[in-house]
């Protein structure tokens, strides 16, 4: 449910012509952290299949890489104004 949810938040942030800064560092911080979370719970909880291992490596990166846009958004904002 919670990906549901933070999807429709980041998808209404999205649609907003000037999005409020707090509400995009904090999409960026929880995706930061569950990009820092995914191999740590790799390592240190789970048992996956290799499947499941490159499974969640994978998505891992592509947060990361999906959580890296509105941040360089947020910083771009930032230095033109």
């Amino acid at each position: 449910m919670f990906p549901v949810l933070f999807g429709a938040g980041v998808g209404w942030l999205a649609t907003r012509g000037r999005p409020p800064v707090l509400p995009v560092r904090l999409a960026v911080g929880a995706n930061a952290a569950w990009t820092a979370l995914s191999p740590a719970a790799l390592v240190l909880w789970l048992s996956p299949t290799p499947a499941g291992a490159v499974w969640t490596a994978t998505q891992s990166g592509v947060v990361a890489a999906l959580g890296g846009l509105p941040w360089l958004a947020v910083r771009s904002g930032a230095s033109a104004e």
